[in-house]
């Protein structure tokens, strides 16, 4: 038990930090909750796919239905830098990066490789933009925005003769989104004047998730279901004005999430696998029980790779003791640009270093992508990001030597 309780704490540490994803000029349309942000651990970064994924160490970040295969405690916690070098059609070179926690899970297993417990908080979606206008002789217009929604789950996971398990989870939906025009009169001796709306979100969702496996765990389909997500959002203004500061709630709707996932073991090193994940925004996003259309579309991702495992094998050296993973995806953004779908696309690799033979290692991933086309979009964007996930189990607390 004292090793859950050093688990809980260091997460609860870097809980501080925030779970908000931000850093792109992209879903900035009016009433926007920014892009999709898909909760990815590193490993599954790197290969471009999770949700099929039957790794004894790592928990499924996109599939807690596989947790119910855990025999210890275990805890991944993630970390990630993301950068976009952007052109805009307004001749606008943006640039912006940032470093923060994206999340974390621990889990628990109540019976060993049959019922399984665990938490976390992982990220939704994002956006950050700041936009100054000179044109006027009397001063500049500023304009910031900037924000996301991320969920703490709970998730209860069994598993049925080895090869079948089911996951049920209950979301808490949090965070908020802080939109602030900044008025800046010349030769105005005072403070500059401010308009601020910060829209905070809160509200509830479940997920329904699964795992089957066949031809002795050769083959692994995964899938997930996630209602849609009730939200209430508290409008509230910061300003001089009495009548923006007046405080308003409002019922969001979130659209369903269906994913879908497999994985083929070709050795006991070599595997490829896939993820599609779907969410209709253009139907599904309402506002007041009113569909917001226009700018919202229907988000897909298709991504897929291959990894290649560590040796199974006792005595072996570090290099082989090492996962390497390749992966890319495609997207289409849950909304659109200058009336244009925003596609993204992109490539990833990255390894896996253990610290303790099968206790405990540090996954890695890169990835560079593209986001939007400046011949039909207002932006254009390339990314890179690098993720880092810490993983463990209780193991990694004890001295075998003692």
């Amino acid at each position: 038990m004292k090793y859950l309780l050093t688990i809980l704490i260091t997460i609860f540490i870097v809980l501080p930090l925030g779970t908000f994803a931000n850093g792109t000029v992209f879903g900035l349309a009016d009433k926007s909750l920014g892009i999709v942000q898909i909760p990815y651990s590193a490993s599954g970064q790197s290969r471009s796919f999770e949700l099929a994924d039957d790794d004894s160490l790592h928990l499924n970040y996109l599939n807690p239905a596989m947790w119910s295969r855990l025999t210890l405690t275990t805890f991944s916690v993630d970390a990630q830098y993301r950068a976009s070098f952007a052109s805009s059609q307004y001749g606008e070179d943006p640039f912006r990066d940032y470093a923060n926690f994206q999340g974390g899970i621990v889990a628990f297993p109540i019976i060993r490789k049959r019922l399984s417990f665990g938490f976390g908080l992982q990220p939704v979606t994002s956006m950050e933009h700041a936009v100054q206008d000179t044109s006027r002789d009397e001063g500049k217009d500023f304009l910031l925005i900037k924000g996301g929604i991320s969920r703490a789950l709970l998730n209860l996971s069994v598993n049925f003769l080895g090869h079948f398990g089911l996951g049920l989870a209950y979301e808490y939906n949090f965070g908020k989104v802080t939109d602030r025009f900044i008025l800046e009169i010349a030769d105005f001796t005072t403070n500059n004047i401010t308009f601020a709306y910060e829209y905070r979100f809160f509200g509830h969702s479940a997920a329904a998730s699964a795992y089957m496996q066949f031809f002795d765990n050769a083959f692994t389909l995964g899938a997930l279901y996630r209602t849609p997500v009730l939200l209430k959002a508290e409008v509230v203004g910061k300003s001089i004005s009495t009548v923006i500061n007046q405080g308003k709630m409002v019922d969001l709707t979130l659209p369903a999430q269906y994913n879908a996932g497999v994985k083929i073991r070709f050795s006991d090193r070599f595997s490829l696998g896939g993820d599609v994940i779907y969410q209709d925004w253009e139907k599904g996003f309402t506002i007041e029980d009113v569909p917001n259309q226009g700018f919202h579309k229907k988000y897909l991702r298709i991504g897929g790779g291959l990894e290649y495992t560590a040796s199974r094998k006792r005595f072996t050296d570090y290099i082989n003791q090492m996962d390497w993973r390749l992966g890319g995806f495609y997207a289409q953004q849950n909304q659109t640009s200058n009336g244009a779908i925003i596609n993204e696309y992109g490539i990833s690799a990255g390894l896996s270093l253990p610290l303790q033979r099968f206790r405990s290692r540090i996954d890695l991933s890169a990835i560079v992508g593209k986001r939007g086309d400046l011949s039909k979009t207002f932006y254009e964007e390339t990314f890179f990001m690098f993720g880092i996930s810490v993983v463990g189990n209780e193991l990694w607390f004890i001295n075998i030597e003692e």
